[in-house]
């Protein structure tokens, strides 16, 4: 057994204690059990010979990790080997899987400081551009391993969705956060928060409006991704007409996903779902209303941005004192950078 400072991962310390923190890094981070769903990361459970990132690395857990991933045999080839190793853990996660065709360029970051908020890493960009979040977390992952008490994960939906769900770089930095003992939190009001609801209403939007546009405008973009799905697999061909499919099919899979979007855009929120449901199937059938519709669940949902950039502003700094960690990364959408910005504002 060895016991190792994690600081070793950048910090200058004797050859034994580098390669402890190494191995014991790769191990907890970077080992995992293959999965069909290119999603789908399953990381060790803290059971058996699964490393853990602790400070102390066991006989066993070294040996596992030099099995999987080769041995150090020097410090120079320390680099290659971490690259190496995170090579291993996303072969076959990117085969076949297609971000969307927007993504190259699409991710910004900043790093800043404040005397009172001290210090921020932000990506901010398209969500389901993954590979731009791991390349651009690579420049401080190690910062972070390294001490991971000093840091806090402040992720876009962390709250809402579950490890094993998409889009992708959000379940993988929660469960690096697990694994690294890192508290993660979500900063930007969700549309059932109260003050959020109460901006609505100012503008004379009840929550029945706020969330029958939030689950449209989810359809719409289902819809346009369903119809796209069905044409390249030969169900729907250019002229509109169904191969091996009827048209009830294709409307109760549309129509499912419409049930779900509700039922998720109404949690917390003091709606009938029923009636949202039959309020969208109303002009989903009319298309006379569709126009004016659509319109005002833009301006809905654009008026939400609005809101919740000034008051993530608040909310985020009092995160920030409330963690007591002086170094904080934010992931979000391209939208929210500028309100991230101005908290570290003086």
């Amino acid at each position: 057994m060895a016991e190792y400072p994690k600081i070793c991962l950048v910090g200058p310390c004797r050859e034994e204690f580098i390669k402890a923190a190494v191995y014991d890094y790769v191990g907890a981070v970077y080992d995992y059990l293959v999965s069909d769903n290119p999603f789908n990361i399953n990381f060790p459970t803290e059971t058996s010979a699964a490393p853990s990132y602790d400070g102390v690395l066991t006989k066993l857990e070294e040996k596992e990790v030099k099995e999987k991933f080769g041995e150090i045999t020097s410090l120079d080839q320390v680099a290659n080997y971490l690259s190496t190793a995170k090579a291993k853990f996303f072969s076959g996660f990117f085969e076949g899987v297609e971000e969307p065709g927007d993504c190259q360029n699409s991710l910004a970051t900043r790093k800043l400081s404040s005397s009172s908020w001290g210090h921020g890493f932000i990506m901010a960009g398209l969500h389901w551009c993954y590979k731009d979040y791991l390349d651009q977390f690579e420049k401080i992952e190690l910062q972070v391993a390294s001490n991971p008490e000093q840091w806090l994960f402040i992720l876009e939906g962390s709250e809402e969705v579950t490890k094993y769900s998409s889009p992708f770089e959000i379940p993988y930095f929660i469960q690096l956060a697990e694994k690294l003992r890192i508290p993660v939190t979500n900063t930007i009001p969700r549309i059932s928060n109260p003050q959020v609801l109460e901006e609505f209403r100012k503008k004379g939007y009840e929550p029945i409006d706020v969330v029958t546009a939030f689950a449209y405008q989810a359809y719409l973009s289902y819809q346009n991704d369903y119809i796209g799905a069905l044409r390249a697999d030969g169900f729907l061909k250019a002229d509109g007409r169904l191969e091996g499919m009827t048209n009830k099919e294709m409307n109760t899979g549309l129509d499912n996903y419409l049930n779900a979007a509700v039922e998720q855009m109404a949690q917390n929120i003091p709606v009938t779902t029923q009636e949202v449901k039959e309020k969208i199937r109303s002009f989903l059938k009319d298309r006379t209303k569709q126009p004016e519709e659509h319109e005002k669940s833009v301006r809905i949902v654009r008026y939400y941005e609005d809101i919740a950039n000034r008051l993530l502003i608040g909310v985020t700094r009092e995160a920030l004192k409330k963690s007591g960690r002086p170094n904080a990364l934010i992931i979000s959408g391209s939208k929210h950078l500028s309100a991230f910005e101005r908290v570290y504002q003086e």
